[in-house]
């Protein structure tokens, strides 16, 4: 949604959408245009916020060997090469 809010090609996407992706040209078009935008960026960003609310959540809980495999998976999540 963030290539939506953020892009004016976003509004191709509802389009694309609405016919299922049948034209595939347009939706590898779509799919560069969204790999080139700063939404990916974005929601990279917003994730890391969620990941260190979710971290910073885990200091009630004693410190062991758990709460760092928690830890260590909300990092992974957002750092993980896609």
């Amino acid at each position: 949604f963030f290539f939506i809010a953020q892009d004016a090609r976003g509004v191709k996407l509802k389009e694309i959408v609405q016919n299922n992706g049948q034209n595939s040209g347009d939706l590898d078009a779509l799919i560069d245009s969204i790999r080139t935008s700063p939404a990916i960026d974005a929601a990279k960003d917003e994730a890391r916020k969620f990941a260190r609310r979710a971290q910073e959540s885990l200091a009630i809980f004693p410190a062991n060997e758990f709460r760092r495999a928690l830890n260590d998976l909300a990092t992974y999540v957002v750092e993980r090469a896609l």
